[in-house]
C-alpha cells in the first residue's frame, strides 16, 4: 500500500485526492494547509483523520511514502527539497520550480537518495493525448503548431509575482509542455505580454521557432475564454486535440488533398442560376455542420482524468523507478527553462 500525504488544499488538490483514493494500491493519510480550517475541510471531505496547518508535520510522518504538492508555484521548490530530505517520494504540481537549474539540483538530490520525482502534468497521461502523440506522424512534416488556453481567473495567487503567478507559468506551461513533447526544444522563442492586474502578465502570445522548418504559435490568458484547442499542421494533414485540449476526449484529423491551380476548373458563379449563386456559402455551412472533410476519433477518459498520472506514479514506485519514462524530470526542466526566459525577456 502506497501512503500519501497532501500538501495544499486548492481545487486541484481535491481532484487529485479523489483520483488517489480511487486507486486500490493507494491510501491518503494526512493533509497540510496554511490554514487549519482548509485542512480540516479537506480532511472531512476526503475522510482523513490527520490534518495540520503545518506542512512539516505531514512531511515528518513516518507513515507517508509520497507527498503530492499543490501549493502556489513559488513554494514548490523548497517543499520538494524538504520532502526529499525527509525521504519522501514527490509528485508536484506544475511548474515544479520557477528556474530550470533549481529543478536539476532537486533531480540530483532525488537521484542520490533513490527517490521518485515527477511533475503533475496530468494532461500528458490522458488517453487522448497519448493517442495524439502517437498519431501526430500522420500529418507528415510538421510546419506549424497552434494552441490556446484561456479562461477568466480571479484567484489572488494568479496575480502575485511573489507566489509565481502569471498566465505563462499557470497556463502557458500546458501549451509549451505539449509542444515540447511534439517537437522538443525550440531554437528561438519570445513572448508578447499584457498585464491588466497586479505585477504579472494576464495574457500572452508565445512564439517558438524550430529552425526554418516549424513554428509554434501559442496563446494563454486569464482575461478571456479562448478556443482551448491544440493543433499540429503538417504537409499531409492537420491533427487537433479538440477543446478543452488539456482534458480532451476527441481528436480530429483532416487529410490534405492535392491543390489544383489549373484555370480550366474555374467557374463563374455570377452566371449560376438563382440559388446556385449561394452554392459556395451553403457548402461551407454543410461542411461546418456535419464536420465534412474531418475524421473524428473519440478517446474517452474515466472519471475526472487525474488518475492516469497517479497510475504512472504507482507503476514507477512498484518497479523501483525514480523517474517516469513518459514525463522525465528533464522534460519538465526544459519547459521551465523556456517559461523562465519568456517571462524575463
Amino acid at each position: 500500500m502506497i501512503k500519501w500525504g497532501i500538501i495544499g488544499t486548492g481545487k486541484i488538490a481535491y481532484d487529485v485526492g479523489f483520483a488517489i483514493q480511487a486507486q486500490a494500491s493507494c491510501q491518503m493519510v494526512a493533509v497540510g494547509s496554511r490554514k487549519i480550517e482548509n485542512a480540516e475541510k479537506y480532511a472531512r471531505r476526503l475522510k482523513l483523520t490527520a490534518y495540520y496547518d503545518d506542512y512539516d508535520r505531514v512531511l515528518g510522518r513516518d507513515d507517508v511514502d509520497i507527498v503530492y504538492i499543490a501549493t502556489p508555484n513559488a513554494l514548490h521548490a523548497d517543499l520538494i527539497e524538504k520532502a526529499l530530505r525527509q525521504g519522501k517520494h514527490v509528485l508536484c504540481e506544475k511548474p515544479m520550480t520557477l528556474r530550470a537549474h533549481r529543478l536539476r539540483q532537486l533531480k540530483e538530490l532525488a537521484t542520490q537518495r533513490r527517490l521518485f520525482l515527477m511533475e503533475a502534468m496530468w494532461t500528458l497521461f490522458l488517453p487522448s493525448v497519448r493517442r495524439f502523440l502517437s498519431d501526430v506522424k500522420q500529418v507528415g512534416n510538421i510546419r506549424l503548431i497552434r494552441g490556446s488556453m484561456g479562461f477568466p481567473l480571479a484567484k489572488e495567487r494568479c496575480f502575485r509575482k511573489d507566489l509565481g503567478g502569471g498566465c505563462i507559468f499557470d497556463l502557458g506551461v500546458y501549451l509549451v509542455s505539449l509542444t515540447y513533447a511534439v517537437l522538443g526544444t525550440p531554437d528561438q522563442f519570445y513572448a508578447q505580454k499584457i498585464s491588466r492586474r497586479g505585477d504579472v502578465e494576464t495574457s500572452a502570445t508565445i512564439s517558438l521557432q524550430y529552425g526554418r522548418t516549424a513554428l509554434a504559435d501559442l496563446l494563454c490568458s486569464y482575461d478571456a475564454h479562448l478556443e482551448n484547442t491544440f493543433s499540429v499542421y503538417g504537409d499531409k494533414g492537420a491533427l487537433t486535440l479538440e477543446a478543452p485540449f488539456f482534458r480532451s476526449a476527441m481528436l480530429s484529423f483532416r487529410k490534405y488533398g492535392p491543390v489544383n491551380e489549373s484555370t480550366d476548373a474555374v467557374r463563374n458563379p455570377f452566371d449560376a442560376f438563382s440559388v446556385l449563386k449561394n452554392a459556395a456559402s451553403w457548402k461551407q455551412r454543410l461542411y461546418h455542420r456535419f464536420h465534412l472533410g474531418k475524421r473524428h476519433k473519440i478517446v474517452p477518459f474515466e472519471a475526472n482524468g487525474y488518475q492516469y498520472q497517479i497510475r504512472e506514479v504507482v507503476k514507477c514506485l512498484e518497479t523501483n523507478q525514480i523517474e517516469s519514462a513518459i514525463l522525465p524530470v528533464e522534460h519538465s526542466a526544459r519547459v521551465i527553462g523556456i517559461l523562465d526566459k519568456l517571462i524575463t525577456v
